[in-house]
């Protein structure tokens, strides 16, 4: 991964600065939007490699989905959304969850590299290990994805699912409330 680093630490060019300038602000990151649940991302091919991308957070699919649409077809078809989560999310067999690292080109680009794991604690380490080899914390986003599928249908682009996972500490406290009520219910029928 020193290329990586190698490639984040270089200075910005005159050519890098008018690449930016040019570029408008719906590619740029933008924070979160403040919803009640998590932020879906959207992962949109960059010109800079195979593997950088814009990152862009949308509070609902719905909105994700219209903003996919106005995406060039050569674009579009490379595009990864997820919804981006603090813990741990619950999916089923159909889903797919990656402990995702995203790494900023530099402090003012909008452009980021997508490395994925298994677990967060292979994130974590992969991250102690840039950051020791001169990596910028300060470009970093370490999250759990609970990944979307883009489907381009007649009627335009569709994201599922539409609704974000439960998360591993919510299922928990499901699982104790249920428990407890199962437990309260068999305390009541031996009265």
């Amino acid at each position: 991964m020193a290329w990586l680093t190698s490639l984040l630490n270089r200075p910005a060019t005159i050519d890098d600065e008018r690449k930016a300038s040019a570029q408008d602000t719906p590619g740029a990151a933008q924070p979160p939007p403040a919803a009640s649940g998590p932020p879906l991302a959207i992962l949109a091919p960059d010109i800079g490699g195979i593997s950088s991308f814009r990152l862009r957070f949308f509070s609902d699919a719905a909105t994700a989905a219209t903003d996919v649409e106005q995406l060039p077809p050569e674009i579009r078809r490379g595009t990864h959304a997820f919804w981006a989560l603090h813990d741990e999310p619950v999916v089923g067999p159909d889903g797919h969850r990656e402990a995702l690292v995203l790494i900023r080109a530099n402090q003012t680009s909008g452009v980021f590299y997508a490395v994925s794991f298994v677990d967060m604690e292979n994130a974590w380490s992969f991250a102690r290990f840039e950051a020791k080899r001169g990596l910028d914390v300060s470009h970093l986003i370490i999250l759990w994805a609970a990944f979307v599928t883009v489907r381009e249908e007649l009627d335009g682009v569709s994201l599922l699912p539409a609704a974000a996972p439960a998360t591993r500490t919510q299922h928990d406290r499901t699982a104790e409330r249920d428990a407890a009520a199962l437990e309260a219910t068999e305390a009541v029928r031996e009265l």
